[in-house]
């Protein structure tokens, strides 16, 4: 039996929550499956939320209530439990076998099984461990689907930063800086806006480099230059609308380009990652840091108040980042290049202010074992705080 016990402990969550106000009931589950199981026990439903919530870092597997029971029923009580905690699988026991319990316990507390009294522990037993092994079936899905989402987005962004150079080096200046904003923010899905801002400058792809350079330099565009810019968000949600769990984050893409009356009906993260792509363009383009907030500030039908005074906050100069002289070989992503990167023939390979990424500085390897490029690179550093 101990070696049962050791198997579930390291190879699935085998955790598992009783909720009954009978303690002798409670009593017998323990003793029946302490060595199969880690057992908890609640004796109300309420302290059965408080341990839910308590424990939400290593969730409950399988929570298994009683139907009859004070303060609210098991239905009731799985339907506050499945809203705490979506993953965890939920049965319910009960003496009152009634059909229209059972359509309650599916269709409002999402329960998995439903047994009635009396349960004999091998029957129950049996039920605890299709609930585990349905749980992990739910948990091994997410994870491989956070993995592909993990992947594709390291392939999107691997592939800017060596087609657009200088779209990665502003998506990554973004995504930095609304990584600080939301530490400001209650919101929900933040990684959600993380990704967006990440991606958000995809649609570069389709952008000549040279446009780009009057983009960020504050230089003026021709007609056909500002059709081809403006369509940037649009392309890049077209390109990742169809990544699963990526659909929200396109469009958050595609409506940064809101306009002035669109403003309040656009999601929080489309708002975030406008106006730190237009604070990142106004700053790029030679304007003081202050006078950019300021800038933003006289166009409050566009953007909001509240997201300029916290991006004023974060953005305040501080001593976050070191300069280094460093090799290749000790270059890592993340490190902005102060002066341009050239081979030892002058051939330009990443120019100043780009954000290093993992593909480009394979390809700074790659000149450097073939061509040779020259050596030491100025970077900044960001110290971690």
């Amino acid at each position: 039996m101990h070696a049962e016990k050791s198997a579930w402990r390291f190879t699935v969550n085998n955790k598992i929550l009783f909720v009954d106000d009978d303690l002798n009931i409670l009593s017998s589950y323990k003793r029946s499956f302490r060595l199969k199981y880690d057992v908890h026990t609640a004796s109300l439903p309420s302290e059965a939320l408080q341990m839910i919530k308590e424990n939400a870092s290593k969730p409950f597997a399988a929570i298994i209530s009683d139907f009859k029971m004070p303060e609210m029923n098991g239905v009731q009580f799985l339907t506050k439990a499945y809203e705490m905690s979506k993953n965890t699988v939920r049965m319910l026991i009960t003496g009152y076998a009634d059909v229209e319990t059972a359509i309650s316990a599916v269709n409002d507390g999402n329960v998995f099984r439903f047994l009635t009294k009396p349960c004999p522990p091998d029957v129950l037993s049996k039920n605890i461990d299709a609930c585990l092994e349905h749980y992990q079936l739910i948990v091994a899905e997410k994870e491989l689907l956070r993995g592909t989402l993990q992947g594709s987005i390291k392939v999107l962004t691997d592939v800017l930063s060596i087609t657009n150079p200088v779209a990665f080096g502003q998506s990554e200046r973004i995504k930095r800086i609304v990584h600080m904003v939301l530490r400001n923010l209650n919101v929900e899905n933040k990684w959600q806006i993380e990704v967006g801002a990440m991606l958000s400058k995809l649609g570069c792809a389709a952008v000549p480099a040279e446009t780009l350079e009057k983009v960020y330099s504050g230089k003026p565009l021709t007609p056909n230059e500002e059709a081809a810019y403006a369509e940037v968000p649009k392309v890049g949600a077209q390109l990742i609308k169809n990544i699963p769990r990526m659909e929200v984050v396109a469009e958050l893409i595609e409506k940064q380009a809101y306009t002035e009356a669109e403003r309040s009906k656009m999601p929080i993260g489309a708002r975030i990652i406008r106006i730190i792509n237009d604070f990142d363009i106004l700053s790029k383009g030679g304007t003081d840091i202050y006078e950019a907030i300021r800038l933003l500030k006289e166009k409050p039908a566009l953007y909001d108040i509240k997201l300029i005074e916290i991006l004023e906050k974060v953005v305040s100069p501080k001593d976050n980042f070191v300069q280094r002289s460093l090799f290749i070989r000790d270059l890592r992503e993340g490190m902005v290049v102060m002066d341009d990167i050239e081979t030892t023939d002058r051939i330009l390979l990443i120019k100043k202010g780009q954000v290093l990424s993992e593909a480009s500085i394979y390809r700074l390897n790659n000149y450097g074992k073939s061509v040779g490029v020259k050596e030491p690179v100025s970077v900044l550093i960001e110290i971690k705080q």
